[in-house]
């Protein structure tokens, strides 16, 4: 069991013992064991929540690099997160959950990172002219 442990954390790139405690580990640490764990049931679909919110930039790069490796094994990854430079970045497709009703799914290259905060708001959002009059306002003050 033990080498069977150790092979698990070597995929998932988590130099550990495996007799560690897991309140002992760090975060970014503690989820890659919950992959590990997912991996031992031979877990078909992978949910990832939020996955990247409290974890460093190598650490995501990490995870990243796993998630690859299990999409090329022909895994499914349920990839849940607001940060959409990431869903970009790693997403084939997407789906859009509002208000506990599907709002909208379909391929990630079909759609435009404007479009995707439209359905995820039920508005379209103007960050751009929103910025635009507050640097004018300000400017204006001085």
């Amino acid at each position: 069991m033990r080498k069977h442990t150790a092979q698990l954390l070597q995929k998932v790139n988590l130099d550990i013992n495996a007799d560690t405690l897991i309140s002992k580990l760090k975060v970014g640490q503690q989820q890659l064991v919950e992959i590990a764990k997912a991996l031992h049931t031979n877990a078909e679909v992978i949910i990832m929540d939020e996955p990247t919110s409290a974890i460093t930039d190598k650490e995501v790069d990490n995870l990243f690099e796993i998630i690859d490796e299990l999409k090329a094994e022909g895994k499914i990854i349920v990839y849940i997160s607001h940060k959409l430079k990431e869903l970009f970045q790693k997403a084939d497709t997407y789906t859009v959950l509002r208000d506990g009703a599907t709002i909208t799914s379909g391929n990630i290259a079909d759609i435009t990172q404007d479009e995707l905060v439209e359905k995820m708001a039920g508005r379209k959002i103007v960050i751009e002219k929103i910025y635009r009059m507050l640097f004018s306002m300000n400017h204006c003050l001085k």
